[in-house]
């Protein structure tokens, strides 16, 4: 109960710097086993930050994961987002461990993109999807756009669907259209527009250059000229500098 409390607070207290950066969330979710934490390492091999000793461990047994990981990610630019791996769900769940899985769960209901992973592979996947959307709605997810990823496409020969992405985490197959499916959901709100940052405000331009897409800079006379990339919040706080 103790370790329990004291994860909830360490929870909270990283969602609430996560906020003050603007850092979206993408949770992987799904019904245990389906290869949420293999998905996780392969995306981690796929983004271009340095993610050397950041993999998380995967096992073909129930509840590998217990304890969320969280990662950074960066697919082609500046635009990063943090990927949280959390608890496989399972169907008819032991009251005792009902509790834990709650506070383990919480982080998805903040995320602003849900993978929803789903092993096509075992023959009883549509009812492990329909346990996995049960929980999601039973924890309060209710507007948060959702990436179904059907996984494992190597072990079986043929697979139709239109409503996601079809997927070998273990041997990469199709990452890339995973990848740019995450960029467009989560960075559909970014503008590209033209600034003007005045020489004395050298920590406006210190910040863009950390946590923005710089398209093109320029020095000019009168300040630093720009063209880059902003989401609404960056949009609003700098909108005094754009320019036409």
């Amino acid at each position: 109960e103790n370790e329990l409390q004291e994860m909830v607070i360490n929870r909270r207290t990283q969602r609430k710097k996560r906020i003050k950066k603007q850092i979206p969330v993408v949770s992987l979710a799904g019904y245990t086993n389906s290869g949420k934490s293999t998905l996780m390492n392969t995306l981690l091999e796929y983004s271009i930050i340095n993610t050397k000793d950041k993999a998380v461990r995967t096992e073909d047994v129930l509840f590998t994961t217990l304890e969320t990981a969280t990662r950074l990610i960066a697919f082609d630019n500046i635009k990063q987002f943090l990927l949280i791996d959390t608890v496989g769900f399972i169907s008819r769940l032991p009251h005792q461990l009902v509790k834990a899985f709650r506070s383990t769960l919480e982080e998805i209901v903040e995320s602003d993109l849900i993978i929803h992973v789903v092993d096509i592979s075992n023959k009883d996947y549509e009812r492990q999807r329909d346990v996995a959307e049960k929980v999601l709605f039973e924890i309060g997810v209710k507007d948060i756009p959702i990436i179904h990823v059907y996984n494992k496409t190597d072990k079986v020969e043929e697979f139709l669907n239109n409503e996601g992405v079809l997927i070998s985490a273990k041997h990469k197959k199709n990452i890339d259209i995973l990848a740019n499916e995450i960029n467009k959901r989560l960075f559909r709100d970014y503008k590209t527009v033209k600034i003007l940052v005045p020489y004395s405000k050298g920590e406006i331009f210190g910040y863009l250059k950390e946590n923005s897409n710089i398209i093109k800079e320029e020095y000019k006379d009168d300040g630093i000229f720009l063209v880059v990339e902003l989401n609404n919040h960056l949009l609003e706080k700098y909108r005094h500098l754009l320019i036409k």
